[in-house]
């Protein structure tokens, strides 16, 4: 995810890229943003991969494209899938690779980590009381909120829209973090959305179902939103004041070897370092 990079040209990745080679002559590992360089810089191998932070999937997918032509080193990009699999797009060039999940904190959401941050910077008391009077596990509850922006951000890939969802559709804008539940009601952000793009609820509720009746919860929802809705519930209800800051760089500590080493994105990793002959992972 690219959030708080900047953006940077294809030209301005290969020149930096190039810079680099002079004292450098591993292979080069395209990312959007800070957090996926975070996460990244846990599992490869430093003297044999360096890190680009591209700013955005694709400021990735570009420079990718133009190194392919060029040949001027060894390079692999990995971009969220930001619903890529669901609208069956995929990529031209065998050096870039996805995410399992739609993008790099859905991944370490669904995964055991949460449950590890939960019992690290949760309070054991006030997530009890929090499940026991909603009946609902953390999780569970963490991904119904969730699925109500993810369904909107669907459907403005499918449809093209080009909706601004962090200017127009923050969580914190319809969630309270004092009962971390809906300030109004769960159609609310429907009906915000409806009215930014001028279609009806109506309109909009039959293809979101329709787009999404088949799919699971899990590949419904978008990182950002739901690392927000998740600080949200750790300001007041689950813990005291935890940043969303704080919470990420946890769920990438809690995210170990056994655990990535279980997913797809890992086994093509894999298969991407036997064809060139490198090994970018750490042992």
């Amino acid at each position: 995810m690219s959030l708080c990079s900047m953006v940077k040209s294809s030209g301005e990745i290969i020149a930096e890229i190039k810079m680099n080679k002079t004292a450098f002559d591993g292979a080069y590992l395209l990312v959007e943003g800070t957090t996926d360089s975070t996460f990244w810089n846990l599992h490869i191998d430093k003297q044999l991969c360096q890190i680009i932070v591209c700013g955005q999937k694709n400021a990735v997918i570009s420079a990718v494209n133009e190194l392919d032509k060029l040949d001027i080193c060894t390079q692999l990009g990995i971009v969220d899938d930001d619903f890529d699999s669901i609208c069956t797009i995929s990529y031209s060039s065998v050096n870039l690779l996805k995410t399992d999940a739609n993008d790099l904190e859905i991944s370490l959401l669904q995964s055991v980590a949460l449950s590890k941050v939960l019992s690290v910077h949760g309070v054991e008391s006030k997530i009890k009381i929090f499940e026991e009077s909603h009946h609902i596990a953390i999780e569970e509850h963490l991904l119904s909120l969730s699925k109500n922006f993810g369904k909107l951000r669907l459907y403005n890939k499918v449809n093209s829209l080009g909706f601004n969802f962090i200017t127009n559709l923050s969580p914190a804008r319809f969630i309270d973090e004092q009962n971390w539940s809906w300030k109004t009601t769960s159609n609310e952000p429907l009906e915000v959305f409806s009215s930014c793009i001028g279609k009806s609820i109506e309109e909009i509720q039959v293809s979101i179902d329709s787009l999404c009746n088949a799919i699971n919860d899990w590949n419904l929802v978008q990182g950002h939103d739901t690392m927000k809705i998740l600080s949200i519930g750790f300001k007041t209800v689950l813990s005291n004041q935890v940043s969303e800051d704080t919470l990420t760089k946890a769920l990438i500590l809690s995210y170990d070897k056994e655990i990535f080493q279980q997913t797809d994105l890992y086994a093509n990793i894999k298969k991407w370092e036997s064809t060139n002959s490198i090994n970018i992972l750490t042992a």
